[in-house]
């Protein structure tokens, strides 16, 4: 009889140890499981994030501005007779771009002080940039364009940089994207951008009795901007 029951009482003891086992592969299985969802979870931020990248720059639109043609003392000169200088490659793909920070805390007084006593004529800088040198510290009527692009088309500044003035924005929406090429095509966005940069200081600091700019959206950079927002069985095979 004791026999049996020593018998009893390790089987006991060894079903125990079983059940231990079993638990603590549990416990294991689970905390596995719970590190593959933690990995799971980060692959997934990673790859929204990366979408979130890719969505962006895939509507990234460049609005180029650049010197049409200026008139000092009434004689109308083009881009294409200013000094034969490397920089003045206005619309050129190799033109040297210098970064301009979107929020100046440099004043418009101060700004204008920069360019006193010079002229354009007298100036040893090339023409086109020493335009843009006036244009832009004249920092009010700037950001008066910028506002503009922001409130008005909707659409947010993403860099800015000069040569000829480079303004890259991005567009939300398709209405967002319709809209800007619209203004674009109707010639509303070049009178506007001639309305805030050209003004009446900005001519009678450069001397010069006229200035006018030319403001230049691709067709191609709108069309990929514009099949971004599309269901793939609309976008249309070029």
């Amino acid at each position: 009889m004791k026999q049996v029951r020593d018998q009893l009482q390790q089987v006991n003891t060894n079903v125990r140890d079983q059940q231990q086992v079993n638990v603590d592969i549990r416990d294991q299985l689970q905390q596995i499981s719970m590190e593959v969802r933690d990995q799971q979870q980060v692959n997934v931020d990673q790859f929204q994030q990366l979408n979130q990248r890719l969505d962006y720059l895939t509507t990234l639109l460049s609005v180029r501005i650049s010197v049409e043609s200026y008139s000092p003392s009434g004689q109308t000169i083009s881009p294409s007779h200013f000094p034969n200088v490397p920089e003045l490659q206005v619309a050129s793909g190799s033109e040297r771009m210098v970064a301009v920070p979107i929020h100046q805390e440099q004043s418009q007084s101060e700004g204008a002080e920069e360019t006193s006593g010079e002229h354009l004529e007298g100036n040893h800088q090339d023409p086109s940039t020493y335009i843009w040198k006036v244009i832009l510290s004249f920092k009010e009527t700037f950001n008066d364009l910028l506002e503009f692009l922001r409130v008005q088309l909707g659409v947010s500044v993403a860099s800015i940089s000069k040569g000829s003035l480079l303004i890259t924005v991005t567009c939300s929406s398709l209405q967002i994207l319709e809209g800007l090429w619209k203004n674009y095509c109707s010639g509303h966005l070049n009178e506007v951008v001639q309305q805030k940069l050209v003004t009446p200081d900005v001519l009678e600091r450069l001397q010069l009795s006229d200035l006018k700019l030319k403001t230049t959206i691709t067709e191609e950079e709108y069309k990929k901007c514009k099949e971004f927002f599309l269901p793939a069985d609309q976008v249309r095979p070029d």
